[in-house]
């Protein structure tokens, strides 16, 4: 019985500690979320940031295009203008060629932030798999700290009815001691 007790001392001792585990867990997971909520927030700015950078690009091709049909008819009233409209025609060159520039970057910006929103899709989808995951992560060990419990609060009981039995078995001892003085050696056996 006393080995019995001293090994449910020694469960009971082993739960605890796990249960102090568990709690480091709970605490460590809890973090987890907070950061994974962090970085969930974080990516939502990043992508309605990026929808406006690609909104003000838009804006810049469609003045690019503007600016490239204005360079062109300013080309053609220079040559109307004759020798007069010759400085104006160097400007006009000019103006065409910073509105092809601007449409040439403008397609490179646009590339880019396609490649940047592809990424912020994925990692969009990676959060939220992580968030599946942790989320069965933390099921999971709720599950053993209730079946950690569990064993306890049994181990708990267990000992309890150890420490019954060794009373009733002390005392049952007692009894015999005390009825084994009023029979003669040879009827007990």
């Amino acid at each position: 019985i006393e080995e019995i007790t001293a090994n449910i001392d020694s469960i009971t001792k082993n739960i605890n500690s796990m249960s102090v585990e568990y709690e480091s867990i709970v605490k460590d997971a809890k973090e987890g979320k907070r950061l994974q909520d962090l970085v969930k927030k974080q990516v939502e700015e990043i992508e309605e940031k990026a929808s406006d950078l690609q909104n003000a690009n838009v804006i810049i091709t469609n003045i690019s295009a503007q600016t490239n049909l204005l360079a062109i008819n300013a080309s053609i009233e220079a040559s109307h203008a004759g020798e007069f409209g010759k400085g104006f025609a160097v400007v006009a060159n000019e103006i065409k060629t910073l509105a092809e520039k601007t449409t040439q970057n403008s397609k490179k910006i646009k590339e880019v932030l396609d490649i940047t929103n592809k990424d912020l899709i994925d990692v969009d989808i990676d959060i939220k798999n992580t968030v599946e995951e942790f989320e069965k992560t933390t099921e999971a060990t709720q599950t053993v700290n209730y079946a950690l419990t569990s064993i306890l609060e049994g181990s708990s009981q267990v000992a309890c009815d150890a420490t019954q039995i060794a009373n009733i078995m002390s005392d049952l001892a007692g009894i015999l001691k005390s009825n084994s003085d009023c029979f003669p050696a040879n009827i007990l056996i």
